[in-house]
């Protein structure tokens, strides 16, 4: 039972309303989850962990050495008890728990920031295939790519866009999530890229535009398989947009593909 800091291994002493606190928190807890506090002494983490049935109702009886310490003379120690702030649930998760992702990235920057215009080198003869709704959103990124250098194909229908897949090798791929008419997970030309063998994929720069995609959000894009995602909204941005992609894209990989081709 815990009644010392089991590093500086000083006494711990709590206030009632410490003590209504750290109950609070472990009525909160299932078996063999955890909070942690600070030692108000050294600083140091000290896990408290519910070692019985949730039912067990009181945290002295999991905890009978730390005891209230209202009655304690303010001489026994001159530091000052931990606060209420400092006994964190933020810490409680099982283990297990998966953390919750990270926030998509700021993109303000994109008004009013501006991008390193070295040069995005386009594999020899490389085309993109586009795959979108006629319209601006379709012209502004067929500009985008034919500034660096790519040549633009395009596919008005399923049955096209599948023929086109078979017979040609592109090197890149833009797919506006409402294409099809269909969500995103019963796509068949996303379900196509996603189960690509993958010494074609890597070759491909799979590019996904919706309403519902948050722009440069890489996370979002891994999960999606897709090496860019963008939304439509940002469009008016796609040249910073695009090029911060695939920088990004060939500083990652440029040296692993550079390594298996050897």
């Amino acid at each position: 039972m815990i009644s010392q800091c089991p590093q500086c291994k000083n006494k711990l002493q709590f206030t009632s309303g410490q003590h209504e606190k750290i109950q609070e928190a472990l009525d909160k807890l299932q078996p063999g989850q955890v909070i942690k506090m600070e030692c108000p002494h050294c600083k140091s983490p000290i896990e408290l962990k519910r070692e019985t049935a949730p039912e067990t109702k009181d945290a002295f009886d999991l905890f009978p050495d730390l005891i209230p310490t209202d009655s304690v003379e303010e001489e026994t120690s001159q530091e000052q008890p931990p606060t209420d702030n400092e006994i964190t649930e933020q810490h409680s998760q099982p283990a297990g728990m998966i953390p919750p992702p990270p926030v998509p990235p700021d993109i303000s920057w994109l008004k009013t920031g501006v991008l390193d215009e070295k040069k995005v080198q386009s594999p020899d003869d490389a085309t993109v295939l586009i795959l979108m709704p006629d319209g601006e959103e379709k012209k502004a990124i067929a500009d985008a790519f034919k500034r660096l250098d790519y040549r633009i194909e395009y596919a008005d229908t399923l049955a096209e866009t599948m023929e086109k897949m078979m017979s040609a090798t592109f090197a890149g791929m833009v797919l506006h999530t409402g294409f099809e008419s269909v969500p995103l997970g019963e796509s068949r030309i996303h379900n196509h890229m996603k189960w690509l063998p993958m010494p074609k994929r890597r070759n491909i720069y799979y590019v996904l535009i919706g309403p519902d995609l948050q722009t440069l959000y890489d996370l979002e894009a891994l999960t999606l398989s897709a090496n860019l995602v963008i939304n439509e909204k940002d469009m008016g941005d796609i040249n910073k947009i695009l090029r911060k992609g695939m920088q990004d894209y060939r500083n990652l990989f440029n040296p692993f593909l550079e390594a298996i081709s050897d």
